[in-house]
């Protein structure tokens, strides 16, 4: 069936209001805000090699003083990221996120150019998948080049070299945009342009086997292959365009051999549930492709194999799989003489086209309908940024501490980004400038009191500041750090919210700071586990409940103290005042489940059941998405009176079930 110009005037509107929609829609689900705690650090170092220039010697860490500064290899991604961030905020860098991942996936669209519609559904379901995975860092830089990479690879292996004439032509329409990308990525993103290599090895692997399928000789095939020979030989060369030099392979060396890597949860291997999850569905849309089409096997059957490999390495790697396994299907499925012919009678039904997109679209927002729910109930969907230990810096920044800080990995980027030159941290993000020795002792003190006494003697370490809400990945049960400090007659908890603790070694400097800020009830296992009513005197409640309103006072944000004043209050038969700190608990975090579980609960005692009835639906309603069990039989009675006797007899029911 061939086209009409009616059909192909149509044909291009509809691929022009896809596109337009597709980048809307792009810009709404990447509308979150800015989570990545390596994004405090890029962004100072960019700053930092604004003001100063190269740096050289470490500025950030005082455990590295006079060391070499390792992490240089994405010096320009860093240096237009906190130039985004300088003048336009965090609704700088978002616009940065936003302008990245859309041009990375119009240049996939751009592969097959006419069947943009329907092919922006693939798009949209690969950027639902890989959200988690699109932070604000230079890896977002690694998308984009990589996608260019695909899309001029794959017009180079469509473009077979037949003649001698020909060699210029494509010498300038395809490698030198190859290593021009190269170039912009290696200043980007460092030697994770050396998959670019990859790509044209299996391009070069395809044009070896079709040589020898078509039975050509020998030397024309040599003769011909020196232009696959000269396009890897640039893309090495093109490494070094940087200057950061050979440094850029020695870096990458010093990644994937340095076993830090244990240590960093994105680099460490996909389980296989979670592998299938992100790669599934793109393995079978590229393969049934392939197989579709047949033309390229060789060359995008060793690309979609090399890259599911390299997925399978770290979790890091997955996205890299899904952009290659998207741009095999649109190529393969280009040249699909079925799958055009669809296309084409698709066209003449414009009606059904339309209601098709919006099933489609439907299903897809339907999928990212949890990830939607998880940032609204964290509070991260909409621009901003999720500083979570502001308010820890602030204390520190009022109280002066002296000596030496100890800080854990994950909180070591914003405390550089808040404390540089001043107040150099102990530990940050650079895994890899650490090194192995250095990070397994800082790991190991979170649990082993005799190495955070090593690190203490070596370092002079007076203060301490740490995420005490355990990673279990890297932790076990116990609360890093607290668990051994809380025992310690030589540290006192001074400041603690819903993630931090500081504490402060009792040295004279601190004494009237100790004095003035030391908890006596309260230590970060109790307000995580929420036990801080255990064997507590009836002599210290108020006491406690002092500590507590600190506590709430601490972050503006926080809800652990807030909760268990609530409970305290609800023991103590204070209503009133339980309801005025719930209705403030729900002001901070507005669909926290727990905090409507306990308003009915009060709601209930006082013998107010309709409005009992509404915080439990609430309650129910914003933890659907945990494995959660209730009372059906509470629930049954307090419907019951508040007249609601259908629905109560649902829930006995439901009870009798439970049972």
């Amino acid at each position: 069936m061939r086209y009409t110009s009616t059909m192909l005037e149509y044909r291009k509107q509809l691929n022009i209001a896809a596109f337009i929609i597709t980048v809307a829609l792009i810009g709404w689900l990447l509308l979150y805000k800015i989570t990545s705690s390596d994004f405090w650090w890029h962004v100072k170092a960019g700053q930092v090699l604004r003001s100063t220039g190269w740096i050289h010697t470490d500025p950030f860490a005082y455990t590295r003083e006079g060391l070499p500064y390792l992490a240089t290899q994405s010096w320009l991604a860093q240096v237009i990221l906190s130039m985004f961030y300088d003048f336009g905020s965090a609704s700088g860098v978002i616009f940065l996120r936003f302008l990245l991942v859309a041009l990375t996936f119009s240049v996939l669209l751009l592969i097959d150019r006419r069947s943009i519609w329907p092919n922006v559904f693939v798009i949209l379901l690969a950027l639902i998948l890989l959200r988690p995975f699109l932070l604000d860092r230079p890896q977002l830089w690694t998308f984009l080049c990589f996608s260019l990479q695909l899309f001029f690879t794959i017009k180079f292996i469509e473009s077979p070299i037949s003649s001698y004439e020909n060699r210029t032509k494509y010498l300038i329409k395809y490698l030198l945009p190859i290593w021009a990308v190269q170039v912009l990525w290696v200043n980007m993103h460092g030697a994770a342009a050396l998959v670019t290599v990859a790509l044209i090895g299996a391009a070069f692997l395809g044009f070896l086997v079709e040589d020898v399928r078509s039975h050509s000789p020998l030397p024309q095939t040599i003769l011909r292959s020196w232009i696959y020979l000269l396009a890897i030989a640039g893309a090495l060369v093109t490494l070094l365009f940087s200057p950061n030099g050979i440094g850029n392979l020695a870096y990458v060396q010093n990644l994937f051999s340095d076993q830090t890597k244990e240590f960093i949860v994105e680099w460490q291997a996909p389980v296989l549930s979670r592998y299938l999850q992100v790669t599934g569905v793109f393995w079978i849309l590229a393969l049934i492709s392939l197989l579709w089409s047949r033309k390229h096997t060789i060359a995008f059957g060793t690309i979609l194999i090399v890259f599911g490999l390299f997925a399978c390495t770290a979790m890091r790697h997955l996205p890299l799989f899904v952009l290659a396994a998207v741009a095999i299907s649109f190529a393969s499925l280009k040249h699909t003489t079925g799958w055009q012919a669809l296309l084409t009678a698709a066209d003449r039904h414009k009606m059904a086209i339309l209601l098709l997109s919006a099933g489609i679209l439907a299903a897809l927002l339907g999928l990212n309908r949890m990830t939607r729910i998880h940032l609204i109930r964290s509070g991260t969907n909409t621009a901003g940024i999720l500083e979570q230990y502001t308010s820890a810096y602030d204390f520190l920044e009022r109280t002066q501490p002296s000596g030496h800080m100890f800080n854990s990995y994950d909180v070591g980027s914003y405390l550089l980004s808040r404390g540089y030159p001043d107040r150099k941290v102990f530990v940050d993000g650079r895994n890899v400038d650490y090194g192995y020795e250095f990070l397994r002792k800082t790991m190991d003190a979170a649990q082993d009191p005799s190495t955070w006494k090593q690190l203490e003697e070596e370092f002079g370490l007076t203060y301490a500041v740490f995420n005490y809400t355990p990673n279990r990945e890297l932790y076990a049960e116990s609360v890093p750090y607290a668990n051994h400090l809380d025992r310690n007659p030589d540290w006192a908890l001074v400041y603690i919210d819903d993630q931090i603790a500081v504490y402060f070694k009792r040295i004279p400097e601190h004494t009237e700071l100790i004095d003035q800020y030391e908890y006596h009830f309260i230590n970060p296992e109790k307000l995580d586990r929420g036990t801080v009513f255990q064997s507590i005197a009836q002599e210290n409640v108020h006491a406690l409940e002092t500590e507590l309103l600190r506590v709430s006072r601490s972050d503006a944000e926080g809800i652990k103290a807030l909760l268990l004043l609530v409970k305290l209050y609800f023991a103590s038969n204070l209503p009133d005042d339980a309801l005025r700190v719930l209705s403030k608990t729900m002001e901070r975090q507005p669909m926290h489940y727990e905090a409507y579980e306990i308003a009915g609960q009060v709601y209930e005692k006082a013998g107010r059941y309709e409005e009992a009835v509404q915080m439990f639906t609430k309650s129910m309603q914003y933890s659907s998405h945990l494995d959660a069990s209730y009372d059906y039989a509470r629930f049954a009675e307090v419907w019951e009176k508040a007249g609601h006797a259908k629905k109560a007899e649902q829930f006995r029911r439901k009870a009798l079930l439970s049972q």
